[in-house]
């Protein structure tokens, strides 16, 4: 998904009087539906930095209660992210509890734990509190798991945490908790790499990173801070990881090494053999649609249905679903057609390549009727691509009810066709193209929001995808 951000630190003077104001909240929530609909977002990042009384923080609750009830009476299914401090100097003033059911992340900034208002130099961002830290002024796993978990009661699978692009030069100090003097300079991690003279510290007790030379010292936040932040979020079963901003990293070869390491940590790195991130049971016309994505390079898939939740399950599928063996996720889907109506149970075996089996499930639906002729679709049903976002690739899937001619092109969103993907005639069954992010003359594309179309005899249908730097 792709949110369009509002506010920032420099640009959140405009929040407390505009949601002060029936009125003024009625077009701020009109003007935002239109710009998301007109550009192609999916829903809005909230970053009003930061409200600073009980007027305020009553009329956030008014303000995105009221989007959201807008979008439902519109039948829109855009959704709401906030960016909300780290500790409770700001975060007082944010109803964090009350705003979780409409809010589908809250993205912690989890940095700028010292700054300038404080006498002492210390971490920007340690993923843990350092016994020797005079202030004990914070850290990742205490604004998450200390201030918004156990005092503030959100659920850590609405919980995002904050990993900065960023660090920040003490003068006249070279070790965390020292005194300085002077302002405090904020840097680059750009700026920051292109430094000499400098030595590479970890600190192992607050697990935070730090250059020093005589005279001065650098917080900041280097690949193996943001390795152990990832590894930190997928740990706590916490949602995510964000980062403040995607262009400070980006070195004179274009390398981004940052936004490299939680790619690679956040989607790739998984100690699970085989992980499905999603299993889904339906009715699809007389029988079940069962569809599944899977991170794995293994054996394959097996399937199996019972009438009950404990009951004796029974394989549907006659031979071993093949895996495709893509870590980066691929799109599975079987269509089961029962002899009976009623409800039905499903588990999914994914068998690895050293024959050990993990079940995922049982998930549940109900089948109302049963008819004879084949359960495709009536047309065609075409799926959002997976990966997405996306890069290098990432595969379309759609289904077909029958033999026609089938065109998937792919266009850029001021409509202009960026490559044909497929021109051909398909029989009915599953379908899948890859497309790797390359034009007509397979020349790399731009990073950004993709359409791609499906023209399947008289139908046409379209999605967004997102193309990632």
């Amino acid at each position: 998904k792709v949110f369009v951000a509002v506010g920032g630190y420099n640009d959140s003077q405009y929040f407390s009087p505009m949601a002060a104001s029936p009125t003024a909240r009625a077009n701020f929530v009109a003007n935002l539906t239109n710009f998301c609909t007109t550009y192609g977002y999916d829903g809005v990042d909230l970053d009003w930095e930061y409200p600073e009384t009980t007027a305020d923080r009553s009329n956030l609750n008014l303000l995105v209660s009221e989007l959201k009830a807008y979008w439902s009476a519109h039948n829109l299914n855009y959704g709401v992210s906030m960016a909300i401090p780290a500790l409770d100097w700001n975060g007082q003033f944010i109803s964090v509890t009350t705003l979780a059911p409409y809010v589908e992340s809250f993205g912690v900034m989890t940095y700028d734990y010292y700054g300038n208002c404080i006498a002492n130099c210390g971490h920007n961002s340690p993923l843990y509190l350092d016994p020797a830290d005079p202030l004990q002024a914070g850290s990742v796993d205490f604004s998450i798991q200390n201030y918004y978990i156990a005092q503030r009661g959100v659920p850590a699978n609405k919980l995002v945490a904050g990993i900065p692009f960023y660090g920040k030069e003490f003068a006249k100090a070279s070790e965390p908790y020292q005194s300085f003097k002077g302002r405090v300079q904020t840097m680059r991690y750009d700026e920051i790499m292109a430094l000499t003279g400098y030595t590479v510290k970890w600190d192992a007790v607050a697990h935070a990173s730090y250059l020093s030379k005589s005279a001065s010292f650098i917080t900041y936040s280097n690949e193996t801070a943001v390795t152990e932040v990832c590894q930190y979020a997928k740990s706590q079963g916490i949602k995510g990881v964000m980062m403040w901003e995607l262009s400070q990293d980006i070195l004179p070869d274009e390398s981004q090494p940052l936004l490299e390491t939680i790619g690679y940590e956040m989607l790739y790195n998984n100690p699970i053999a085989v992980e499905v991130t999603e299993f889904t049971a339906a009715e699809w016309e007389s029988a079940v649609e069962i569809r599944w994505v899977a991170h794995a390079n293994n054996a394959g898939f097996n399937l199996y249905r019972c009438k009950t939740s404990a009951g004796n399950y029974e394989r549907i599928n006659p031979e071993l679903i093949n895996s495709q063996g893509q870590t980066a996720g691929s799109f599975y889907h079987f269509i089961d057609e029962p002899l009976h109506p009623g409800s039905y149970w499903y588990k999914l075996e994914a068998v690895s390549l050293d024959g050990s089996c993990t079940y995922y499930g049982p998930i549940s639906t109900t089948v109302s009727s049963i008819h004879t002729e084949s359960a495709f679709p009536e047309e065609v049903e075409l799926y959002q691509n997976y990966p997405n976002p996306f890069n290098p690739q990432t595969t379309i899937h759609f289904v077909l009810s029958k033999q026609v001619v089938v065109e998937v092109a792919v266009f850029d969103i001021l409509g202009n066709r960026v490559k044909r993907l497929m021109n051909e005639h398909l029989d009915a069954g599953i379908h899948s193209v890859l497309w790797d992010g390359t034009n007509e003359i397979d020349e790399q594309v731009a990073a950004g929001v993709y359409i791609y179309r499906l023209i399947a005899g008289d139908f046409v249908k379209t999605h967004k995808m997102v193309f990632a730097k």
